[in-house]
């Protein structure tokens, strides 16, 4: 009887402990669910490769990987102008961020961030898709990663007035995915 209540409490702590270690919001947001796109200078322009579900540390990682000056640089001296971007969509709250790069002095880029929202129509394909670009003069990537991470908090307030800092456009864009 005594190995039987061990058992049971240990098998208890460590319930408890695995609950706690799941506790982190990014890595399992309950109440919103994020979708990755990735556009490469190797796509068709417009066109994206759907990575999946996301959570903030895993898009950092995408954000990472990217060789965004490289990238920026190789296309600006080609003249295509097909840049890197990386898009999160909140599927919940049919809001999308995208972080790419364009021109910005004759020696630098600057990081282009782009706000908007999805707008389901008939067409599954062919949503509305309303984006407002925001461009921050800058190469630093601690700018668009600080706006990543208040857009996986919902903290859509700090962002509009964290942006508002910067120039902007506002485009309709498409959403093209690769097959």
């Amino acid at each position: 009887m005594k190995n039987i209540v061990t058992i049971i409490l240990l098998v208890l702590i460590l319930i408890s402990c695995k609950e706690k270690t799941n506790e982190n919001p990014h890595e399992k947001n309950m109440t919103n669910e994020f979708i990755t796109r990735l556009h490469t200078p190797e796509l068709e322009t417009d066109y994206y490769k759907i990575l999946g579900t996301t959570f903030l540390q895993k898009h950092f990682n995408d954000f990472e990987k990217i060789d965004w000056k490289k990238d920026f640089w190789s296309e600006y001296e080609s003249g295509n102008f097909n840049m890197s971007n990386l898009e999160v969509f909140n599927v919940t709250d049919s809001k999308y961020l995208s972080i790419g790069t364009a021109p910005n002095t004759d020696d630098s880029f600057q990081f282009v961030i782009g706000l908007g929202n999805h707008i389901k129509t008939d067409d599954i394909n062919n949503p509305i898709r309303k984006i407002k670009q925001y461009y921050t003069e800058s190469e630093n990537p601690e700018i668009p990663k600080k706006i990543i991470g208040q857009f996986f908090d919902g903290e859509y307030l700090k962002i509009d007035s964290e942006l508002k800092k910067h120039s902007m456009d506002e485009i309709e864009d498409l959403y093209l995915n690769i097959k």
